[in-house]
């Protein structure tokens, strides 16, 4: 059973530094009662690593329910947490029934783990896939020639590329009848959105729109199946799809394996020194009218470490001179280089990802164990990064928001917050990065606060933050009559 060898409460205790906890229970998801191998009997030949570890397992109950659902001839929309195997729920489908489908990822450079599985899968069964973008389509071309290329393309049981790639290959069929994809168009018989929660009304608007064209350039009401984490309103998306190729579309929902979590937040460094100043100015601060929680909260050092922000905004209210509550990341995480599993720190920003980094390195000297990952380093040495996470050899990674979808880093059981992100989706699509695997006995989220969205939130007290984090996700906007879908349509 793994599990985090350095506790967070205990360190901070050591360093100094207050903190709130709570702890989040473990959840699992259902299994059916079907093998993969029952399915699909050609797995049991596949020599790649990831067939051989399917060969042998139960498909989880939302997998089953969404092969159902597609062989009736259904449209999905899978609803389920990051890592329960929504990618094997629709190949699963492609496989078996031999249709030729289309995969679109946000960026095929963040899909890494996904295009891994989906290549050697298909390589054991004997399937043609291609993933495709602008670069890997010159690749082709020079390599290839433009004739071999269609050709290949057209005779793929499996085609993976990107909303851009797409937009410019249907602009092309729909005006000339003549882009590289044109062929397998006319034969395809599914289309996978996958990480839909990627999307921002735009990009969504314009997706809606390509999958209209296609239906309608084809003529053929091709499926649809939608991968999300996180939907807070599939029954509206449900209703539009429905709208798009008249085939019913079934919601379904299921749970990744969680581990049992314990969520830190780091209130500040020295608390104890704020608070016996702010006792100082207690009949002050009841001459302006400040509430019953901050004044209880001077005396009681517990409620006031609950409250430190309320309270300094308070006094900062009243014009009174007070140290802010203040947290060094870089002293905190330092610790963790020493630690025997990854810890993944996000932040708000690239330049705060390489300050960071550049600080944990600066005070513990062990610069082979702290990289930063972000999409201003080259490709080939993100992989390089990756590789050296998977092995053990990195313990920190540090990123702005390359690491919060899409690719293995192998188990992480720590997921550090400098700064919360601007929405609750976010902040799950990170914390969707550790505990993936089933043994994992627990997790560690912690959350050091920096910046004004995160101080406004900890100065209505450190429960409010312990809320927002439970609330509903913000519900994904579909406008059919969105600017950008008239644009690109007409």
């Amino acid at each position: 059973m793994e599990r985090p060898k350095i506790e967070t409460g205990s360190l901070l205790d050591t360093l100094g530094y207050s903190y709130y906890f709570f702890d989040q229970p473990e959840e699992a998801p259902e299994f059916a009662d079907k093998s993969f191998e029952e399915i699909i009997p050609e797995l049991l030949k596949g020599s790649t690593k990831k067939t051989m570890e399917l060969v042998g397992k139960k498909l989880y109950k939302h997998q089953l329910e969404s092969l159902q659902a597609l062989r009736e001839g259904s449209n999905i929309i899978l609803k389920s947490g990051t890592g329960s195997g929504k990618t094997e729920a629709w190949f699963l489908y492609t496989a078996e029934e031999k249709i030729k489908t289309l995969s679109i990822y946000p960026t095929l450079a963040l899909a890494y783990d996904q295009l891994n599985r989906l290549s050697q899968y298909c390589l054991d069964l004997n399937m043609k896939i291609m993933i495709l973008d602008a670069a890997k389509k010159q690749e082709l071309i020079s390599r290839q020639g433009l004739r071999n290329v269609k050709r290949m393309l057209s005779e793929s049981d499996l085609i993976v590329t990107n909303p851009a790639f797409l937009l410019n290959e249907v602009k092309k069929t729909a005006l000339k009848g003549n882009g590289l994809l044109s062929p397998f168009f006319q034969k395809m018989g599914l289309i996978v959105i996958d990480d839909f929660d990627f999307y921002g009304p735009r990009e969504i608007a314009l997706l809606f729109s390509i999958l209209k064209m296609l239906v309608k350039i084809t003529g053929v009401n091709t499926q649809f199946a939608f991968m999300t984490a996180m939907l807070a309103n599939p029954e509206e998306v449900a209703e539009y799809l429905t709208k798009i190729n008249g085939r019913v579309t079934k919601i379904i929902s299921g749970r990744a394996f969680k581990a049992k979590n314990r969520v830190y937040i780091v209130l500040g460094k020295n608390l104890r020194k704020l608070w016996e100043e702010a006792r100082k100015f207690k009949d002050k601060l009841e001459q302006i009218g400040v509430g019953r929680d901050i004044l209880d909260s001077l005396g009681d050092f517990q409620l006031f470490q609950q409250n430190v922000y309320k309270v300094w905004d308070a006094l900062r209210y009243a014009s009174i001179s007070a140290p802010e509550p203040w947290s060094d990341p870089a002293e905190i995480l330092s610790s963790y280089v020493y630690d025997e599993v990854v810890t993944l720190v996000f932040t708000r920003s690239i330049e705060r990802a390489e300050e960071i980094s550049r600080r944990i390195i600066e005070r513990t000297g062990r610069r082979e164990l702290v990289a930063s990952h972000h999409h201003l380093i080259s490709r080939e040495m993100r992989r390089e990064i990756e590789d050296a996470v998977r092995s053990g050899l990195v313990k920190i990674l540090v990123s702005p928001r390359t690491l919060s979808q899409g690719i293995d880093i192998g188990e992480i059981l720590r997921v550090v917050h400098v700064g919360l992100p601007d929405s609750l989706r976010e902040f799950y699509q990170r914390e969707g990065r550790k505990g993936r695997s089933i043994g994992t006995e627990s997790t560690e989220t912690v959350i050091i606060p920096q910046g004004s969205w995160d101080y406004d939130l900890l100065s209505r007290g450190v429960k409010t933050l312990e809320k927002w984090l439970n609330i509903s996700l913000e519900r994904v906007i579909v406008n059919p009559k969105n600017n950008y879908s008239t644009l690109f349509e007409s």
